[in-house]
């Protein structure tokens, strides 16, 4: 991942698409849909596999983002992950395909990336449910900008010679915006020879660490207000030993991937105190206290600081492809049709985290 797109009229960028990176196949066998990871989703996709069949081509292997998208016609994660777990084919997946790898028993990979997608532009029917990741016009610092004001996760930008190669490669780069949001500070991570973090939450939730990063004076400071709120609960699903827990009332200000369920490559930016407020007495606040704690809100009516769980949801969290080519699938995996396979399936597809 790079924090700025690369400049000059080689690269060409594409928007960072919030699905599942799928790899589509058409041979002797008929048309298959795999995951990174290798699974046959050929049911799970039934209706885009339909359209595939009817692409003009003997024999290819294509590459592209299963997605779903929200009224405003931007990919949403949160209901293709929905759809997934159904277990059942919908009508509204779309894939994006951006890449073609074989076509009619020809190796593409070794052309230059510009003219592979040429070519698959040209095999992809306009209007259906396949479509094609079409190259934003403009340099790499235009398109981020706009990519960044229209709320989108990032861009991939692609060098246009480029061979195709499998796992990591500097030709290709996903370039992901930042958002700024205040967050509750519930503990801290201290270890010798370590970075040190804080950890977050946000309405009731658990979110990750952000690393501390502030001069030694900030940094003593912060210190020193963790160390006056050091006993704090435990949030439910957490060891007591994972971090200094702290009591309600310390708020941080993060920067972080936009986007993302969780923090990742997050940075504490500012920190302060809490507003007191009267513990909450609707039931949706004391809930929202109890999923956090594990424990029910103070109900003695006292001033007292209080976690401010309300307020802005975060984002739904984008994440599209790696910004990396995975290898042409030789081999697939047997996917156990049992329930518990079918699920843990879906989670190695988009694993949490950093």
């Amino acid at each position: 991942m790079f924090d700025v797109p690369p400049a000059g009229a080689d690269w060409s960028h594409e928007i960072k698409f919030d699905g599942y990176r799928t790899q589509v196949v058409k041979d002797e066998d008929g048309i298959r849909f795999f995951t990174k990871n290798g699974f046959d989703w050929t049911a799970r996709y039934r209706y885009l596999a339909e359209e595939a069949a009817a692409i003009d081509a003997e024999s290819f292997i294509l590459e592209g983002e299963a997605i779903m998208i929200d009224d405003a016609g931007l990919s949403d994660f949160h209901a293709m992950q929905a759809v997934i777990g159904l277990r059942r084919p919908s009508p509204d997946i779309y894939l994006v395909a951006f890449d073609l790898l074989f076509l009619n028993g020809h190796d593409l990979r070794g052309m230059p990336t510009e003219d592979r997608r040429e070519i698959l532009q040209e095999m992809i029917p306009t209007g259906g449910h396949i479509q094609f990741s079409e190259a934003m016009p403009g340099a790499g610092d235009a398109v981020y900008h706009l990519v960044d004001k229209a709320g989108l996760e990032g861009m991939v930008s692609k060098l246009k010679a480029s061979p195709y190669r499998s796992g990591k490669t500097g030709a290709w780069r996903k370039i992901k915006c930042f958002e700024e949001k205040e967050m509750e500070i519930i503990g801290a991570q201290r270890e010798r020879g370590k970075a040190a973090q804080v950890i977050m939450a946000e309405k009731g939730h658990y979110k990750g660490g952000a690393f501390v990063s502030f001069s030694a004076d900030k940094r003593q400071a912060l210190w020193d207000r963790v160390q006056g709120k050091v006993g704090g609960p435990v949030p439910k699903g957490h060891k007591k030993d994972k971090a200094e827990w702290l009591k309600p009332g310390l708020v941080g200000r993060v920067k972080t991937l936009k986007g993302e369920d969780k923090l990742r490559h997050a940075r504490l930016l500012d920190f302060g105190r809490m507003m007191h407020m009267a513990v909450p007495k609707k039931d949706q606040e004391r809930a929202t206290y109890a999923r956090m704690y594990g424990a029910q809100a103070p109900r003695d009516g006292k001033e007292r600081a209080v976690p401010a769980y309300w307020g802005e949801h975060a984002d739904a969290w984008l994440q599209g492809f790696d910004g990396e080519p995975v290898a042409a699938f030789g081999k697939t995996k047997t996917v156990n049709d049992e329930m518990g396979a079918e699920v843990d399936e879906a989670a190695v597809e988009r694993p949490t985290g950093t």
